[in-house]
């Protein structure tokens, strides 16, 4: 709590130890390219939910908390899980890298768009618009129409040959699966974009 300036309670004490080392990686990661987001007060607390969930993590924005499925954190070999997880979701193209903190940073990429959004509605809504060309861009290229959870293989594999097919669901995913992207130091053309045009002019 002192070093990320976040409430993680006892909900630490629940996780794989890999896991909840991973988490501390990435929110220092993400600070060290977007700013501190506790300090902001964009990212405050850690949770994990106990009930049963559809998705590996999410980033819940009325309380500006990074929330994980109990599931997928706190078991032994939770870190291995989260590893394959992203890989399977490379190969088909879902994702943007196949690297195991790629949901953590998808999600932080959240709270990164709700800074933005906080500080300054009006700049935010200019950069998506910017951001949503080059979505509907990489939609034409891929000849994809809309976007499917039923979409064909061969779509989701040309998606994720620029960033990845779910970053198409919408403006924010697409900034969120190119944050996760660039977090990872690797970034691709479309993913380095996109973060720029996101941080322009941004202190």
């Amino acid at each position: 709590k002192s070093n990320l300036g976040i409430d993680a309670s006892w909900d630490y004490d629940k996780m794989n130890v890999d896991v909840a080392n991973t988490i501390n990686k990435e929110i220092l990661n993400a600070y060290d390219i977007f700013g501190n987001l506790s300090e902001s007060d964009d990212l405050k607390s850690v949770f994990i939910i106990s009930g049963k969930t559809d998705y590996y993590a999410a980033y819940q924005k009325s309380t500006r908390t990074l929330m994980l499925n109990k599931a997928d954190v706190t078991n032994k070999n939770s870190l291995s899980k989260m590893k394959k997880n992203a890989e399977d979701n490379f190969k088909m193209g879902f994702w943007s890298t196949n690297e195991t903190e790629h949901a953590i940073r998808h999600e932080i990429g959240h709270a990164v768009v709700h800074k933005i959004s906080s500080t300054n509605p009006s700049l935010l809504k200019e950069k998506f618009e910017t951001i949503a060309v080059l979505r509907k861009k990489v939609m034409e290229d891929c000849e994809i129409a809309e976007f499917s959870m039923d979409d064909t293989d061969e779509h989701m594999k040309s998606a994720g040959g620029v960033l990845s097919y779910y970053a198409l669901k919408n403006d924010e995913e697409f900034i969120t699966e190119s944050i996760a992207e660039y977090m990872s130091r690797k970034p691709r053309h479309t993913a380095k974009m996109v973060v720029e045009i996101l941080m322009e002019g941004i202190e």
